[in-house]
């Protein structure tokens, strides 16, 4: 038989949360800390051209390669989770904000509530 390895005792997680969840969170907040930090972080600029020759493999100087106009993939990378965060939060954001009016009243049926 196999025995569990016992957490140790100051290490928690609060009742109700799971790993995944937790996990997920963590990859969630990295992405949006490259967003923010993104200009300190990549090596190269979002569209300098970084090299002459396209499609170079992955080396010390080019981590992840570079792509057919010889720009570096990592700093788009990078550079890409700040304009999928903008153009992902800013309609949500709108949605909310025109959605909430009608909330309350979708809601006031179901409590029992009328005017």
């Amino acid at each position: 038989m196999t025995q569990a390895i016992a957490r140790p005792a100051h290490i928690r997680r609060p009742s109700g949360t799971s790993v995944v969840a937790w996990t997920a969170l963590v990859v969630v907040l990295i992405y949006i800390v490259a967003a923010i930090f993104a200009p300190l972080l990549a090596p190269y600029g979002e569209a300098e051209i970084v090299s002459r020759e396209p499609f170079l493999p992955w080396s010390r100087e080019f981590l992840l390669g570079t792509d057919q106009l010889g720009r570096d993939i990592l700093s788009r990378l990078i550079y890409g989770a700040r304009n999928t965060l903008a153009s992902h939060s800013r309609p949500r954001c709108l949605l909310s904000r025109s959605a909430s009016p009608l909330a309350p009243r979708q809601r006031w049926p179901a409590a029992g509530w009328t005017r």
